[in-house]
């Protein structure tokens, strides 16, 4: 289980990434094209494409679960693979547990990673690894003067703080 841990979380958390090239790099690049196209049909591929191959294996860890759940149900207590069935689930639970675990992380620091680049001028301090964003609003600011109504304004909460973004020529931010 310790190979799976490290292996899946990075796997998971760059799918998307790898996904997104391989996209792009069939359509720029005619051999690339070709060469997925063979490969697709070939028998060992069952002609799914390389982005439906690639997502397989994650896929398949809830499936396995649920397998060794049913093969433990129909296997007697004396039997002595029970004991490597209740180890085999409890590994697989944790490898998916960590597997989610870490691309929520991923995915908290890259939304704030977005708000920085986002906003102009973004407070370095905002970048923390203890912080993450609980929500954004967009809205409009509404005054006591007509001039101060009307100005579109993003709320950026985070756990610790709430970052105000004006959309002005100066693109003005305030960190509460």
């Amino acid at each position: 289980s310790n190979d799976m841990v490290k292996a899946y979380p990075p796997f998971v958390n760059f799918f998307e990434m790898s996904k997104e090239t391989i996209v792009r790099c069939e359509k720029q690049k005619p051999r690339f094209h070709a060469f997925l196209k063979i490969n697709q049909c070939k028998p060992e591929c069952g002609r799914q494409t390389l982005v439906e191959l690639l997502i397989r294996p994650v896929q398949r860890l809830p499936s396995v679960a649920l397998l060794l759940n049913d093969i433990k149900k129909h296997t007697p207590d004396y039997n002595p693979d029970k004991e490597k069935l209740d180890k085999a689930i409890e590994s697989l639970k944790e490898v998916m547990t960590h597997i989610n675990e870490d691309k929520r992380k991923t995915e908290g620091q890259k939304q704030i990673f977005d708000v920085v680049y986002e906003v102009d001028g973004c407070p370095a301090n905002l970048l923390s690894s203890h912080r993450s964003l609980v929500y954004r609003v967009e809205t409009i600011a509404l005054g006591d003067q007509p001039c101060d109504r009307g100005e579109h304004v993003t709320l950026f909460l985070f756990n610790d703080c709430l970052e105000v973004r004006m959309h002005t020529n100066a693109n003005k931010h305030l960190t509460i």
